[in-house]
Parts: structure tokens; sequence; C-alpha cells
């Protein structure tokens, strides 16, 4: 069949309708049949079997409409009939091993469907009407149209591809190619559409290009693969199609019978004559916008079919190999980029985790008190603990992201990072006194003087909460963007990262980890400007072309003053970035405990100041690698990996294509040092708070001996809960936790940060109150990221405002504190 009704269901393929040629050829002058069947193609060992549903038939054969899954459900619009035009809209609902046909409505009035795609739950479908562009979208819960805007580029009535995909910035859809017929002439279209369903806007991509060429592209099966492209497989050129035309008309107004049937032979002749569609397999990619061939196949590609996403692989069932040729055969492509890694690259990464063992191992003869496992005896020197604060901020997750953000969208996220210099002035007048004059390994031991050991206890068990979660992802993320691009295995990744780095945390305290932060920060810096040099040597023109092909695509933008609270706009990150800045300086265990490792509080200013000027810099590399990243696949759209299942791989990728062995490995060795950075300050930190906040409480007569005991013995623990769930999650092969990561941010950070804040700004504030804050904020927190699309980088400025507001006003509730 060619033009059935096609979608995925699960692991199934529901095939429905269609047209072909049973009772002969269209050269012939054979007339076309319509099929009613349904059809349930299911995997069985690398292939599929394709079954006929006995007890369920489409209304009437119907072909040439389309569809879209939603739910369970396949939506059919439209078609042609023996009869004519279908305006009905059928539902197919898989139900065990046979299918429920009903009827969902009728089409609008005079709208002929060409493309349908389904997003979040709806049907987007573009058509034709009054001889124009019309574009609707489908309720399938409440069985509403709504019309949309209409794509502003010439007609097609047929034949379009119609996909989604992210490009970098937001969620879109691509109206590739087709045709129109008027007036008897057939125009045949090789141009691209975007459609932003967030702004009901349409815009122009350029047109299919390969080689320099454009590429009409009809009647083609498409899918969008990977975290940025869209494959289009094979379709119609349209040059014999009009060849075709051609004859058709000479022989409508051929003036002698033998002179049309001179041209039937010549019609017949191009029919039987022709090759098949295109072999070539077409890769478009929404972020930078360019066009590649990943080749041909050995057979053609079939047109007037649909591909399917499943079982591993892009599923093309049935459909035309030649005009009126159908093929019963059901196509599977699989894409296959192989990656090794290599021994000159494994040897790098075996040696910088030796190093690491190594400090652990010399530092473990100096830890035989808390003081020591804690503060480091408050010996440690002030721009050491200054590059310590750096480096832990510095987590994978933000090594790899922020290369990832830049060059997906632009510098928008720029100064969400900047603030960090805003914020050290208020962090040291207001904040460090507190923290320096009770010289407590615990931050969380101020809260118990401030308010009660109730409030102490409530934000110990917050910050071990998140600590759990916290390694669990910076454990996972990075080994999931690794394994993606180097081929290291997921589960092995997590292993090196969290073992190596559980083993010298816990062996060497506090000073190890201050020290292994400096050599880790050393390899991050010079990781990154390593990788820009590369980049930049590979881009045609070099740093002025870059900046010349960034100029021009607008990835330079970081002053948008819209207000938009749903986008990462200036408002946005300035107020968000002030908020989570100010939560980690002044909440977050695994940061203050650095305040205390250095001998007086002059040394501690210091290091703080060297922390936020070496933040702005690094910043500055990473979004302008991200740039780089973006202008270098640009121009060579062939090194982009296909089936890159996150944007956040695209630096990792870049660094296994490019960069030679052992550059490379050193590279890699730098997004192991961000992530175990994070993760030694992360498992020191919740050790110190277990041991302070609850081991010491409730041992009353415990010794400093037993003391350091526990604390082992609590980051082994620690580190080997947060390993289980990295590992817990990779199994469950989640994509992307990044914004889950930071709704969690706010979520469990915010009210910490408001507890101190209600602390040291107000004495009206009393336990009650705090209690009240901190719950309320949550509370909101929660209603917000249910209920509304507010960005996830105004979490932590809305829980903070809300704890200390909510604190405040309770106060007059329950009257002042003590």
């Amino acid at each position: 069949m060619a033009g059935a009704f096609i979608g995925g269901i699960g692991d199934r393929i529901v095939l429905a309708g269609g047209s072909n040629f049973a009772q002969g050829a269209p050269w012939n002058g054979d007339a076309k049949q319509f099929e009613d069947a349904i059809y349930l193609l299911t995997p069985s060992g690398g292939t599929y079997k394709c079954e006929l549903v006995a007890d369920a038939k489409l209304p009437a054969g119907i072909a040439h409409g389309c569809a879209a899954v939603a739910g369970r459900s396949l939506y059919c619009f439209g078609g042609l009939t023996a009869e004519g035009e279908s305006r009905a809209v059928y539902v197919l609902t898989l139900a065990g091993n046979s299918v429920c046909v009903a009827a969902a409505g009728v089409l609008p009035e005079d709208f002929r469907p060409a493309a349908a795609l389904a997003y979040k739950d709806e049907i987007y479908i573009h058509g034709v009407k009054d001889g124009a562009n019309a574009f609707w979208r489908f309720s399938p819960v409440s069985g509403k149209w709504t019309e949309l805007a209409a794509c502003p580029g010439a007609v097609r009535s047929a034949g379009p591809a119609f996909v989604d995909q992210h490009n970098g910035r937001e969620n879109a859809m691509y109206l590739i190619g087709g045709r129109h017929e008027k007036g008897g002439e057939l125009q045949l279209y090789s141009d691209v559409w975007e459609y932003l369903p967030v702004h009901d806007r349409w815009q122009a991509k350029g047109d299919v290009t390969i080689g320099g060429k454009p590429v009409v592209v009809m009647y083609a099966a498409a899918v969008p693969y990977g975290s940025g492209h869209v494959l289009v497989f094979g379709g119609d050129d349209g040059r014999e199609l009009q060849h075709r035309a051609a004859l058709e008309r000479a022989i409508g107004g051929a003036a002698t019978s033998q002179e049309a049937d001179s041209l039937r032979g010549q019609l017949r002749e191009a029919f039987m004559g022709h090759e098949g569609f295109s072999k070539e397999l077409l890769a478009y990619h929404a972020i930078t916008n360019t066009w590649v061939s990943l080749g041909e196949a050995q057979t053609g590609f079939p047109a007037v079919s649909t591909a399917v996403i499943a079982g591993g692989g892009i599923v093309i069932p049935s459909g035309e190999i030649r005009p009126g040729v159908r093929t019963p055969d059901v196509q599977i492509v699989t894409i296959h980029e192989p990656v090794e890694f290599g021994w000159g690259n494994y040897s790098v990464i075996i040696a910088y985790l030796l190093v690491m063992m190594g400090i652990g191992v010399y530092f473990v003869r100096k830890n035989n008190t808390t003081d020591q496992f804690f503060k480091g005896g408050a010996k440690i020197p002030w721009w050491a603990a200054g590059i310590s604060i750096f480096a832990t901020a510095l987590s994978a997750i933000t090594f790899i992201s922020i290369p990832a953000k830049a060059y997906g969208a632009d510098w928008g996220m720029f100064m969400f990072n900047m603030t960090i210099l805003m914020i050290v002035p208020i962090v040291i007048h207001y904040y460090l006194p507190f923290f320096r004059k009770l010289n407590v390994a615990s931050a969380y031991q101020y809260l118990e003087q401030r308010f009660s050991s109730s409030v102490r206890y409530l934000a110990s068990v917050f910050f071990c909460f998140f600590m759990f979660a916290r390694i669990a992802i910076v454990l996972f993320l990075p080994s999931l963007a690794l394994n993606a691009v180097t081929g290291i295995d997921v589960y092995v990744c997590i292993l090196l990262m969290g073992l190596v780095t559980i083993a010298y945390c816990t062996m060497g305290g506090i000073e190890a980890v201050v020290w292994a932060d400096v050599v880790q920060s050393v390899i991050l810096v010079g990781g990154a400007l390593v990788s820009l040099v590369f980049l930049i040597s590979g881009i045609e023109g070099g740093f002025s072309g870059m900046i010349d092909v960034a100029m021009t695509d607008d990835k330079f933008n970081i002053l948008n003053f819209a207000f938009d609270l749903t986008q990462p706009v200036f408002w946005v990150t300035l107020v968000g970035g002030l908020a989570n800045q100010l939560l980690a300086y002044t909440s977050d265990q695994s940061v203050i405990q650095r305040y205390i490792t250095v001998k007086d509080t002059a040394g501690t200013k210091k290091g703080l100041w060297l922390n936020g000027f070496l933040s702005i810099p690094i910043a500055v590399i990473f979004f302008m690698i991200g740039t780089a990243l973006y202008v270098f696949f640009k121009q060579q759209p062939e090194l982009l990996s296909i089936g890159m299942s996150n944007t956040d791989s695209i630096f990792p990728h870049f660094i296994m294509c490019r960069l030679p062995v052992g550059i490379a490995g050193l590279l890699i060795a730098a997004i192991f040092s961000a992530a175990m950075s994070t993760l030694s300050a992360n498992i020191n930190s919740t050790a110190t708070v277990l041991t302070e906040d609850f081991y010491r409480r409730f041992r009353k007569g415990a010794t400093d001996k037993q003391a350091m005991g526990f604390a082992r013995l609590s980051g082994i623990v620690v580190g080997g809960l947060g390993l289980l769930m990295a590992i817990l999650l990779a199994t469950f092969d989640i994509a992307s936790l990044w914004d889950q990561f930071n709704f969690f941010l706010g979520l469990l950070t915010s009210g910490l940060g408001g507890l101190f804040m209600m602390g040291i700004f107000t004495e009206r504030i009393g336990t009650r109150s705090a209690f009240a804050g901190f719950i309320g904020s949550i509370v909101i927190l929660l209603i917000i990221n249910s209920y509304s699309t507010v960005s996830f980088l105004l979490y932590g400025f809305i829980g903070l405002a809300s704890c200390f507001l909510i604190g405040y006003l309770s106060s007059f509730v329950f009257g002042r504190g003590k």
C-alpha cells in the first residue's frame, strides 16, 4: 500500500488503509484501489511480524490522508476514497491483538489535510483551504479544532514532510518540501519552514541543500532523531513526475489518435523505465540549520509512507518504490556510530585517577582529629580555599551544560553566572562574621543558637537529602554524556568517579578535598583553554570568522529585556542568578565549610574574592567554547553525531571527533575532575553534618576518635548511596535530569537560605515563624511547578523570598522570637 495511515503505539505499529493497483497498472489505464484493511506489525527477533486484524476495518477504503499518534490511539485525518475526498476523522485504538475503530469528528469546512504530527497531547495539521495554506490544532480529548497561523510560504497541498525537533532554544516543527498543483501545472518545493508552537509563528529556514544545490523533497518519510536532527528518507525529487505530467497534458491536447498513442507509449516508458525513488538519506540539523547526506541505501527508500521510531531502529512499512508500484516490504533502518576511546586516552584517565588517590593517601596520616578532618586545622592557604570553592561550584554538569547552552541558544545565561561578584560583598559583610565568630564545623549549628535544635535538625535533614540527590545526578549526567561519545560504559564512568572520590575524600578529609580541587581546577581550566584553541583553529576564518558567523546568527545575545518569566531573559537570569548564588554561599555546607579552613577572616575574604574573580573569565571561556562549537559544526555539519541523545553531549563529542589521542583523554579527565571536585565536597560536607548535627548530639560521651570513625564511615555510606542512586538512574535510561535537578535545587535549598536570612537580618522571627516560612516556601514552589510555566531559574528566588516573607508575617501571629 501507499498512503496508508501509519503510527507506532508502544512497540507495535498500526497500518490502516492505503492504495494500490491490485487490478493492473496506471500506465495501462487501470484504476487505483482503496483499502480498508488494518494490519498490526509486532517486533519479532529483529524483524517484524505483520498480521491482518480480522475483526476490524476502516469504514471505507481510504488513502493519502495524514495521521498522528496521541496516547494509545492513532488519529486519521481526511484522505481519498473511491467516491472522492473524505472529511472524516477516525481514531484507531489498540486493544490487545485487535484495534477499535471509532469516529472522532470531521475536518474543518473546506480544509484538506496534508501532514500531521502530535505534540503535547494535541495534533497539529498542515493543509490547504480555499487554495491557500491552512494550519489547525486538534485536541483528541475535547475534539475541538483551533485555527493557527498558516505557513506564509508557497501553497503545498501534498507531499511535505512534517516533524518536530528542538532547535536549541525551544521545541519547533519543520515543514519540508512538498508540492502543489495549480491550473494543471505542478509546483515542487525544496524550502523548509519552522513553526514555533509557543509563539504561533512561522519563519523560513532556507532550502534543503546538498552540495550547495537545492533539492526538491516530496512524499519522503521523515523522523526527528537524536537531540537536534531530522532524518529524511528518499522521496521523489519531482523531475520524472514533471515529465509524466507534461506527457499527460500533451495526451489530452493531442491532435490525432496516432499522436495520442505515441504519447501514451512514452508515458508507459516513463513509468516502467523509472529507476525508483531516491536512495539517499538526508539529515537536517535544527540547531545549525544545515543539511548533509548520510549516503545511499542499497535499495531505494519507499515514498508515500511513514517512518516510525521503534525497536531500536526506524521502521518504514510498505509504500511506493516506483510510480504506480507498491512494495510489501518493511524496511528497518539502524544507524551505528562506532566510537573508540583507545588506550592512549585511557592511560591519561588512569594517571589522573592515580594522582587523586595519591592525594588521599598523603593526607590520611595528618587526619587524626575531627578538627583536622572537617576544618583542616584552619591552616589551609586562603588562595587554595578560594580555588576549592570555585572548583566545587564548577561541577561537571556546568562544564558540559554551559557550552551546550551557548551552542544551542546564545549567551542568555551569561548574567546568571556573573551575579557571583554581586553576592560576594553581601556574604562578606553580613554572613561571614557569623560563621567565623561561631567557628563551628556545621553551619546549621548557628540555626540552633538562633532558633532551636528542631530548626537545626530540619535544615540538616533537608541538606542531606539534597546531597544524596546531588551526588547521584552529578555522577549520572556526565557519565551519560561521556558514554554517548566515548563508548565508555555508563556504569564504568559512575563507578570510577564515585569510588575514587569516596576513597580520597574519606581518607584525607577536607585537606585532601581542597588540594585535589586545586589540581582539578588546573586540569579544568587548562583543558578548556586547549579546547578553545583547537576549536578556533578548526573554524574557517579563525577567531574573526567565528565572531562574524556568531554575530550573524545572533549567538551573542545577552541583554534580552523582554518581560517573559518563562524564558532566560535578562531579568530572569539576573534575579535567579542572585538568588541561587546567595543560596550557595550562605546555606550550602559544602561551601561554608571552606570559610573556616582558613586561619583568619581576612584570608577567607580574599579566598571569596578570588573565587569570584576566577568565575568571570572562566564563564567567558565556557560560553565562548559553546559559540565556537556552534560555528565549527555549522561549517562542518558532517562531523555532527546523528544519534546524540541530548545537546549536553556536544562538547565531549567535539573532544572525541577532533582532538588528538592523549589531548582528548586530558579533556575527558577534565570532565572527570569537574564531577569529582563537586562530589568530594558533597561527601565531606554531608559527613560533617551527620557527625556534628546528629552523632555528637545523640552520642554524648563519644570520643573524638569515635567521631572520626563515624565521619569516615558516614562519608563512605553517603557516597555509596549516591553512587547506587546514579546506577539506578542509568538503569532507567533517563536522558536528561537538568531541569529536575534545578527544581530540586530550588525546592530543597531555598528554604535553607531563607532560614539563615531570617536569623541574620531580623530579630523578630522565632522558631514557629521560621517553620512556617520554611514549609510555606516548599508549598508555593510545588504549586508553581505544577500549575505555571515560570522558568526554573526563578525557583531559588521564589523559595527564598516566600520563606522570608511568610516567616516575617507569621511572626505577627506567633509573636516575636527570643
